[in-house]
């Protein structure tokens, strides 16, 4: 059995795969959203160990801003707007970006790298 990638490495490889021009182009704007919202929401389930896959919007930046997550108004925005597309049937001027935002948010929470230990360097 493969081991688990950390969450941010599992976040960026899922919407990697995701056919977004083919979902856009058959007018499926509402599938990509909700399905990049998803994986955002998996991410932070597991990134910063709150349920919110289980979560509504509000309460996920509510968990973020109590966890001072410096991007949390970041999530807001991004949660808001996928919200709009997919319960007010909005349609956003340019539905692609939905995944660049989305892999953006996962950069900016992604841990630090570890320094590499002196006897690390002392091998090399």
């Amino acid at each position: 059995m493969e081991p688990e990638l950390p969450p941010w490495d599992e976040a960026l490889q899922a919407l990697s795969k995701l056919p977004v021009e083919e979902w856009l182009s058959a007018g499926q704007v509402k599938r990509l959203y909700y399905t990049v919202s998803e994986i955002v929401k998996r991410y932070l389930t597991r990134r910063f160990e709150f349920p919110a896959v289980d979560q509504t919007s509000t309460e996920i930046v509510r968990e973020l801003k109590s966890r001072k997550v410096a991007v949390s108004e970041r999530f807001a925005t991004f949660f808001l707007d996928a919200d709009l597309v997919k319960y007010a049937k909005y349609l956003p001027a340019e539905p692609a970006s939905v995944v660049n935002r989305a892999r953006e948010l996962v950069e900016l929470t992604r841990p630090a790298p570890e320094p590499a230990s002196p006897a690390v360097e002392a091998i090399k």
